[in-house]
């Protein structure tokens, strides 16, 4: 990445810049100095393709740097400056009174505690500028951090500076996130599944005091794509017979020990169940309680057998693991395999995949999209084969040697 400066400009009007990268289009930057004196630099938009009109062409870029400029020298200074890390103590215990789950307020304050505050903790927000947040980018990078992380940790970043900057608060003015050029997001890696007739040497394969348990759990999670900790917290009233459902209601936080909701509002559903599970359950349950007639609503479909406590999520994995190799699979399959076998499974089958959306509880449909390429084709197949209806050729049949 490099910057020049082609454009300069009388003193007081500021500069234009442009930023080279070499992933992305080339951008404009403009630095100027706001009424205390202090140097400002401030994302200006991608340069214009000659031809095309996806930019900003040099006049363009200049009437929209002077519009920031006047932007920036009408902004009264922060009422109430905190440093970065009063704010995000202040941001955090926000959202744990909002009711945010406990693990993406880990994960915020992973990020921040974590690569932040190391270097401009004691910092004022508004003497943090992007050149800082760059620097600390580059610097995750350095450590092998995947662009979805870096994406997400700054996305931290940013979230804690629109709180700040709220006129509630008016902590900061500014918003240094917002001038600085994000990697691109991540295009999804190849999903790893289990194809059906896998499935059935895994719900097969478990050996052990727990097998019918174990049975019943891998079979629940191919046929109704639940994640791990969405198993680990089903309980009995959430298992709809009559109706042929499974109720997601809550899920298992493994770090707190404790049930949180699920991972997002769509994740709150109800998923077909198919007659397989129904009747792996209930031979589950009866083997599990022979003398009882019906579950106890509350317990949990795949309590630990003595305590009835959630099963241990490592316990979990090393039964699978087992599983695996004793019906001669990859041991690298996990839970999320299992789930990635379902959406891959219906996607095959030709369900909608705004339906399949719902089944699976993704908030974002481009989630769902991953599972596209699995979808049934005979219609384009069709439309390719009348295309080249006309064309005739001879067949020769090679002869075979010896």
């Amino acid at each position: 990445m490099s910057t020049t400066n082609p454009n300069r400009r009388s003193y007081g009007s500021g500069s234009l810049t442009i930023q080279q990268t070499k992933t992305g289009p080339d951008t404009y930057y403009g630095i100027f100095r706001d009424l205390t004196g202090r140097q400002v630099k401030r994302r200006i938009g991608p340069i214009r393709t000659p031809h095309v009109p996806d930019g900003l062409t040099k006049t363009q870029a200049e009437a929209r740097l002077r519009d920031v400029m006047q932007d920036q020298r009408n902004v009264a200074p922060a009422e109430h400056a905190r440093t970065l890390e009063a704010a995000m103590n202040g941001w955090l215990n926000h959202l744990e009174a909002t009711g945010i789950k406990a693990s993406s307020i880990r994960a915020y304050r992973a990020a921040i505690t974590g690569w932040f505050l190391p270097t401009y903790g004691g910092r004022p927000l508004d003497k943090i500028t992007a050149d800082d947040v760059e620097t600390v980018m580059r610097k995750m990078r350095s450590h092998g951090l995947s662009d979805k992380t870096i994406r997400n940790y700054v996305g931290a970043l940013r979230a804690l500076y629109n709180f700040a900057r709220d006129r509630r608060r008016r902590w900061t003015v500014r918003n240094p996130v917002d001038d600085i050029d994000l990697p691109k997001a991540p295009t999804y890696a190849e999903i790893r599944y289990l194809r059906p007739e896998e499935i059935g040497l895994l719900v097969n394969a478990p050996d052990g005091p727990l097998a019918h348990v174990d049975r019943a759990l891998y079979l629940t999670a191919a046929m109704t794509g639940l994640r791990i900790g969405e198993l680990q917290a089903l309980d009995w009233r959430s298992v709809d017979i009559a109706h042929s459902r499974l109720r997601v209601r809550r899920t298992w936080d493994r770090k707190t020990k404790t049930y949180t909701t699920p991972k997002s509002r769509r994740s709150e559903r109800a998923v077909p169940m198919p007659d397989a599970v129904t009747g792996e359950l209930e031979r589950m349950f009866r083997h599990s309680y022979p003398d009882i007639i019906t579950p106890e609503p509350g317990a949990l479909v795949f309590g630990d057998p003595v305590t009835g406590d959630p099963l241990g999520h490592r316990a979990m994995y090393e039964r699978l693991r087992t599983a695996l190799r004793a019906a001669g699979l990859d041991t690298a399959f996990g839970f999320h395999s299992l789930r990635h076998s379902y959406g891959t499974a219906l996607a095959a089958q030709g369900v909608p995949m705004r339906k399949l959306q719902e089944y699976m509880g993704h908030v974002d449909i481009q989630t769902t999209q991953r599972y596209a390429d699995y979808c049934p084709n005979v219609e384009d197949r069709g439309m390719v084969e009348a295309a080249f209806a006309n064309v005739t050729f001879n067949v020769t049949i090679c002869p075979t040697t010896a």
